[in-house]
């Protein structure tokens, strides 16, 4: 059975799907929000006039901070990411000071 990259084509089609990896925890970075007061105040101040917040914007759920995304003030989650980060089959195991690189790359 040919799977849909291989069948062939009209010259005027066109691509109507497309799939997009999303990682588990972005979910818990969107549920710290909940119980962070600063993180409520902000997703207000976002919806009511987004260009009234400097360097922040909101989207898919999840706040940023000059691109980063921004985690909400909740240790356990804090730890999970530096976990991930340093365990990440991509960058495997690497020391504090790199880590820690990474994650604030990543992370505001």
């Amino acid at each position: 059975m040919a799977d849909a990259l291989s069948l062939f084509l009209e010259p005027n089609a066109e691509c109507v799907a497309l799939s997009v990896a999303t990682p588990t925890w972005t979910q818990a970075v969107a549920d710290s929000y909940l119980e962070d007061p600063v993180a409520q105040d902000m997703i207000t101040k976002l919806a009511v006039d987004p260009a009234d917040v400097h360097h922040f914007s909101l989207r898919d759920g999840l706040l940023r901070f000059k691109g980063r995304l921004w985690v909400g003030n909740t240790p356990a989650l804090h730890q999970q990411l530096l976990a991930t980060v340093h365990s990440s089959p991509i960058h495997g195991h690497s020391g504090i000071p790199v880590t820690l690189r990474r994650v604030k790359q990543l992370f505001a």
